[in-house]
Parts: C-alpha cells; sequence; structure tokens
C-alpha cells in the first residue's frame, strides 16, 4: 500500500472502476442508468452520469485567472451533494486528493477513486500525512469537524460550501429543515472554515428561490450546482475573495439544523393535515422515507404522495382511514382538519414498494370512485 492514511488508495488499483453510484442528478431532465465517459483534466475515467451533466457557468476571464493561478486543493467531502463541488473543481484546480469518512462506499470516495485521484480515509488524528503545502482545503457536505492544525496546514486556510443563508440554518441538515419551515427562499454560502461549525466569514453568497413542490432531491440538486459555481469563483483568487469577506450576523433566535435521523420522517394522521404531512414528504424525499404507524405496530412508508387537495370536503375520511381512488389509482388518506391525502406508492415495513392499487388488494383497502366536480358539473346541466 502506498504511503499515507490508513486505507490510502492509490489510482493505479481502481482509476478504471466503474463507479457503482446511480446518481441522482439529472441529465436533460431524466435519470440514466447507464454509465458513460467523461474527460477530466486530459484522461477519460468511467463515472456516473448524472455528475458529469452539463458543463458549469464561469465567466472566461475566471477560467482564465485559475489556468494561470493553477491552485492546489485537498477536498474534504462525502456524499453526492459534494461530487458536483469536486467534479468542478477537478477541471480548474490542481486536487491533491480526497479525504472522506472511513469508508470507501460514499458516492465522493468511490467518484474520487474512478476518476484517478488520491484517496485519504481515517480519522482526524491520522491526518497528520495528508498533503504539504496545498494551497486551500475545500469542505463540502463532509460531516465531521475539522481540527484547528489542519485548518492552519493551507496556505490561504479552508472553505466550507453550505447549503443555507448563514447564519441561518447552521448544521447539518440545513435543506430538510427549510423545507420543514415551508420558506420560498434559501440559498448558498461560500465560508471560512473556523473553530466552530458553520461561523466563519462569509466569502460568496446566492439566494435560491423554494417551489411549493420541491423536494429534498431536487432542492439540494439545484443548490449543489449554485455552491459548486461559487466555490470554482472563490479559489480563483481566494485572497480577493478573503479581502471582501463579511461577518456573520447574530444567530440568536435563528432556527439551527441539527441532525435527522428517521424519527423526524415520522407522521401522524390523526393530529397532521394532508398539508403537515405534504411538507414532511417534500423535506425528507430522497434522505429518509416519510412514515406512519400501521397495523400491529408496523410501519407504512409514503413513497410517492400527490400535492394536497384544496377541495376539504372531497373525500370527508375521519382520520386515519383508507380508501381505494378507483378513478386516480392513489390510496386515499383521511387528516386532521378534514383534508385527505393521495398516495401512489407504499411500503410496508420491509416489504418491497407497491403501486397504490396492489396495496389495495393486498390489505383489504375499501374501494370507490369518486367523480370529478366538472364531471358532476356536466351531469347536472344534461338533466
Amino acid at each position: 500500500m502506498s504511503p499515507g492514511l490508513p486505507g490510502a488508495v492509490t489510482p493505479s488499483m481502481r482509476a478504471r472502476q466503474i463507479c457503482p453510484i446511480r446518481s441522482i442528478f439529472r441529465h436533460g431532465g431524466r435519470e440514466h442508468s447507464a454509465h458513460r465517459r467523461a474527460r477530466f483534466a486530459g484522461s477519460a475515467r468511467w463515472v456516473a452520469p448524472g455528475l458529469c451533466a452539463g458543463p458549469l457557468s464561469c465567466a472566461p476571464m475566471t477560467q482564465r485567472l485559475i489556468r494561470s493561478r493553477n491552485p492546489s486543493v485537498l477536498f474534504f467531502g462525502s456524499d453526492e451533494f459534494a461530487c458536483v463541488s469536486l467534479r468542478a473543481i477537478m477541471g480548474v484546480c490542481s486536487v491533491q486528493g480526497v479525504v472522506a469518512p472511513n469508508t470507501t462506499r460514499l458516492p465522493a470516495p468511490t467518484f474520487a477513486v474512478a476518476s484517478g485521484l488520491r484517496l485519504y480515509t481515517g480519522a482526524p488524528h491520522c491526518w497528520d500525512t495528508l498533503p504539504k503545502n496545498v494551497d486551500v482545503g475545500v469542505v463540502v457536505s463532509f460531516g465531521h469537524k475539522i481540527p484547528d492544525r489542519v485548518i492552519g496546514s493551507f496556505r490561504y486556510g479552508m472553505v466550507n460550501v453550505h447549503p443555507s443563508l448563514l447564519p441561518m440554518y447552521r448544521g447539518s441538515s440545513p435543506i430538510q429543515t427549510a423545507l420543514l419551515d415551508g420558506v420560498s427562499e434559501t440559498g448558498v454560502c461560500v465560508i471560512e472554515v473556523a473553530s466552530r461549525m458553520d461561523s466563519g466569514r462569509i466569502l460568496s453568497s446566492r439566494r435560491v428561490p423554494v417551489d411549493g413542490n420541491d423536494t429534498y432531491r431536487s432542492l439540494r440538486d439545484r443548490l449543489a450546482v449554485v455552491g459548486s459555481e461559487l466555490l470554482v469563483n472563490v479559489v480563483a483568487d481566494v485572497e480577493r475573495a478573503q479581502r471582501g469577506a463579511i461577518q456573520q450576523g447574530s444567530a440568536e433566535g435563528l432556527r439551527r439544523a441539527t441532525k435527522l435521523h428517521s424519527d423526524h420522517a415520522a407522521v401522524d394522521f390523526e393530529t397532521m393535515s394532508s398539508d403537515d404531512i405534504y411538507r414532511h414528504w417534500r423535506a425528507f424525499y430522497g434522505f429518509i422515507h416519510v412514515h406512519a404507524a400501521w397495523r400491529e405496530r408496523k410501519r407504512l412508508l409514503l413513497i410517492e404522495v400527490d400535492p394536497p387537495s384544496r377541495a376539504t370536503d372531497e373525500w370527508a375520511l375521519p382520520p386515519g382511514e383508507f380508501v381505494y381512488d378507483m378513478s386516480r389509482d392513489r390510496i386515499i388518506i383521511g387528516c386532521r382538519d378534514g383534508t385527505h391525502l393521495a398516495v401512489a406508492q407504499l411500503q410496508v415495513s420491509t416489504r418491497k414498494i407497491v403501486s397504490a392499487v396492489a396495496f389495495a388488494h393486498g390489505y383489504h383497502i375499501p374501494r370507490r370512485r369518486l367523480l370529478s366536480t366538472d364531471l358532476l358539473r356536466d351531469c347536472t346541466n344534461r338533466t
């Protein structure tokens, strides 16, 4: 094994391995399961296709500046969000390696090895053997606190891409928390890495609107691209970015984005309206499946959910009662305040995901056919 951290992997070991992750970043509005070739720094590598989707927009002047300086970078990251920034800086910086948590199954380290980059894994106390004399350390969705000695080892310190308008939503779940709060706008900041998490000076930022039907996955994808564009411009001239840096405002009274787990994705039809449950589903879609209590203490996972209907008396179901809508092929669930939820796909505990009609058949859900308002109006006019 080559010298370096425990678990260091050289490019020659797995440089041409097909990346095993199925990227959820879209190209042309579609998801692709096949892998294709992409070029980075003049070398052809196998990578997941979504991670290569579309060029980033950088001003020609910025690109010439980056090429002339060719700053060296050490990248710290783990997930799909990090992959987008890693891909962006690979074409314009000299990436000295990728530092990842102690696993090679995460998207960022897998992508790094497939792209021929040196991979370092291990606990922070093993980081004494990281590359020296590197210009900038880049942290994107890393999930671990960086020791001060590591921050100070880079010529220009370290920068972090954070998907919120800091100091709002400091913490590990800013995208999910913003969706849970129902905000109409969020954003991305590139900040200096400081001793205290997410508290460094802001080097660059951009506001991003939130659509009413955005999910964690769709919003994450957009924020990842915006963050990578900001990052490229910051590392192009770190000194200039640092001269224009601003301090974060006070975080007192602002919502923190605490670490989320499965219990946070639980919903209750008795106490939550359809709007509440749909907001939860949007916030966790692509992260954790929203679930509710089901028969015999089982969990019912809501896989695909429709936006709530505005007609509160359309079904008039008591909270927690299920019917199968034969007209739309949906399971209709009564919720609080006379509202209802339409679900297209469900899953009970560890069983497979099924359609609404299969769920209705397997669990003997009553069937109804609801005439639409327009059809009822037509019938009335004809009489």
